[in-house]
């Protein structure tokens, strides 16, 4: 896994907050292209579900994670500058299924 160095007080105030038991159920991360958002987000969820509880990048989780198919991670992507209203509805969709089962 990479390191974190542009966002490392927010990382280190959500990783408190996740040890704390007071990280809100879901986190949206906007902003510019390459500025670390996914590097954050995906550190995040490795740390609350790697087997070895370290972000190992190679348990089956972690590896999962990397791939994007990692079912508590969704990202969605702009289709050119924006990301596209009826891809805000589908994901929401997808959500509220996932939660009915």
């Amino acid at each position: 896994m990479a390191q974190i160095l542009a966002h490392q007080e927010i990382y280190q105030q959500l990783s408190k907050n996740m040890a704390n038991k007071k990280l809100f159920p879901v986190l949206l991360f906007f902003g510019p292209s390459g500025v670390g958002k996914r590097l954050v987000a995906k550190t995040l969820i490795q740390d609350l579900f790697c087997k070895t509880n370290n972000h190992c990048g190679t348990c089956a989780v972690c590896q999962k994670i990397e791939r994007d198919e990692f079912e508590s991670l969704h990202t969605l992507k702009p289709d050119g500058k924006f990301i596209k209203v009826e891809a805000v509805r589908d994901l929401l969709q997808k959500l509220t299924l996932q939660n009915l089962h």
